[in-house]
């Protein structure tokens, strides 16, 4: 089993068994393709089982075209294997670019935005709860 990736944009790792981390590159765009390596690798570390995703995009100056965002939100396989995601970050222009995805793409599981790992772990751990 893989524990950790890195891609052309991103990089991929295990938190905990049910946790899986993205920490996107600083100053670069991410495109279709580069979503689709990033799919392919997630697929990798969580062989077909359900996760919870913390999207790290703290301290990054980094943008997605829009064909890489709904492939994230409708399309990627991961998404099948996905109980729900945080996207953890810290500044503004992040902050918009984050809420229009949310807002436009619908991603077809829970996507909330937070700003520490911690609350976000918080709110996978309510999700569970609830069953």
């Amino acid at each position: 089993m893989t524990d950790f990736i890195d891609t052309d944009t991103a990089e991929l790792f295990r938190i905990n068994d049910e946790i899986i981390g993205l920490k996107f590159k600083t100053e670069i765009q991410v495109e279709l393709e580069d979503a689709k390596q990033i799919d392919a690798g997630f697929m990798e570390i969580i062989q077909e089982k359900d996760h919870f995703f913390i999207i790290d995009a703290t301290d990054i100056m980094s943008n997605m075209d829009n064909e890489a965002s709904r492939y994230f939100s409708k399309e990627s396989k991961v998404a099948n294997y996905t109980r729900a995601a945080a996207i953890v970050l810290n500044s503004l222009p992040i902050r918009l670019t984050a809420s229009f995805f949310i807002k436009f793409q619908k991603p077809r599981f829970p996507t909330r935005i937070f700003d520490s790992r911690e609350k976000a772990i918080e709110w996978f751990e309510e999700l569970k709860s609830k069953g």
